[in-house]
């Protein structure tokens, strides 16, 4: 999942994987057209495991 500055979802995906095509792109909710402002953005990456979220931030900067 990532977050924006305010907490809004911008994307969500299950299962992860290395595909391009299903790829964070730095859109809302991945939609063509919609790229989202610079800035920075929050994710938590859960593995669906006994293990705690990873959670970190990535920047974007066009």
């Amino acid at each position: 999942m990532i977050y924006n500055q305010w907490g809004d979802k911008v994307f969500e995906a299950q299962g992860y994987t290395n595909d391009p095509q299903t790829a964070w792109r730095g859109r809302l909710n991945n939609e063509p057209g919609k790229d989202l402002p610079d800035g920075v953005y929050f994710y938590v990456f859960s593995t669906g495991t006994n293990e705690p979220p990873r959670k970190g931030f990535v920047e974007i900067y066009r």
